[in-house]
């Protein structure tokens, strides 16, 4: 699946990973920088059953039923 939000978009793999690319000046790659990114990048918490996007957020379902917002 993939989502996109306000430039920037995540997507998550058949296998439940979930990578975010675009603009971070908001954190919004979950990778604890602000340095964006044109190429993908792993959000490091978890492998994920769903994924949503909002326009400066992104929330993740892990596959353990936590849910996780960056």
């Amino acid at each position: 699946s993939i989502s996109a939000g306000y430039q920037f978009t995540c997507g998550r793999s058949g296998l439940g990973y979930v990578y975010c690319w675009g603009l971070n000046d908001n954190g919004q790659l979950g990778n604890g920088t602000t340095d964006s990114s044109t190429s993908p990048v792993l959000i490091p918490y978890s492998q994920f059953t769903a994924l949503s996007v909002g326009g400066f957020h992104a929330c993740g379902l892990a596959s353990g039923g936590v849910a996780y917002c960056w």
